[in-house]
């Protein structure tokens, strides 16, 4: 069965298709219309389609999370790998030089503490859990969580030196602070998908849906109201270069 998210996009591409066969008509219309002496002086149809209304009935047979362990071992394997380069470039920045022992402590600590998440179980039906193991499975599992966990991994090291520098306390802030956001937008590439909906959108099978012959299927009527917003190519000279860029009519 299709996804829901994956059945409207296909909706709408069918509806831009029919404009792009309307506007197809139309070009051949015009020619016609070009070579005739009576026609030429006639304006071309030209159909578009400024509003269309789409009541789409469809069944929700199964609700798919992309969040398994598997998934989540990758994850979490992916930001033990980055953050160790995200975390080298922000302390050149920062003017903190890591010594050698303490770049393999570091390390010795990430992989301690990303073991310790791998091993941990994934909840894979919420429903099946308490409201505190969920809230427990969420923030563990979060992108904030585990970043700001690592930071603290790789400060808790450098602290005690750092104190002893002149401005050391100043520059392991900077660190800290900075570090969080080039390592949250490193590690937001890596989360999970969103949960995706299965649905069932054949005559035949909600039909068979509608017979109740299988009361766990979900049946709902989206209604789309879409809008079109055409684009055209324009020609614009700048500085001397002449470029086509496509805009809003």
């Amino acid at each position: 069965m299709p996804y829901l998210g994956d059945y409207i996009g296909h909706l709408l591409s069918e509806v831009t298709n029919a404009r792009v066969q309307a506007d197809l008509e139309s070009v051949r219309i015009a020619e016609i219309y070009a070579s005739h002496p009576l026609l030429r002086n006639m304006p071309v149809p030209h159909f578009r389609l400024p509003k269309v209304d789409l009541d789409v009935p469809v069944a929700i047979s199964d609700m798919k999370s992309a969040e398994d362990q598997e998934a989540t071992g990758r994850v979490l394997t992916n930001i033990r790998e980055s953050f160790p380069r995200v975390l080298a470039i922000q302390a050149k920045k920062a003017q903190i030089e890591m010594k050698d022992d303490e770049k393999i402590r570091i390390e010795k600590e990430l992989d301690r503490r990303i073991l310790a998440l791998k091993k941990k179980p994934v909840i894979l039906k919420a429903d099946l859990f308490s409201a505190a193991e969920r809230g427990e499975a969420a923030k563990r599992l979060s992108i904030t969580t585990i970043t700001d966990d690592l930071i603290s991994a790789a400060a808790k090291i450098l602290e005690p030196r750092l104190k002893k520098e002149a401005g050391g306390a100043e520059r392991l802030q900077k660190l800290k602070t900075d570090l969080k956001k080039a390592a949250f937008m490193e590690f937001s590439k890596f989360l999970h998908e969103n949960t995706r909906l299965d649905v069932a959108m054949t005559s035949s099978e909600l039909k068979e849906i509608g017979r109740e012959s299988d009361p766990g299927s979900i049946m709902v009527k989206i209604h789309l109201s879409i809008s079109e917003e055409a684009f055209e190519w324009s020609v614009v000279d700048s500085e001397g270069e002449v470029r086509e860029l496509l805009v809003p009519e």
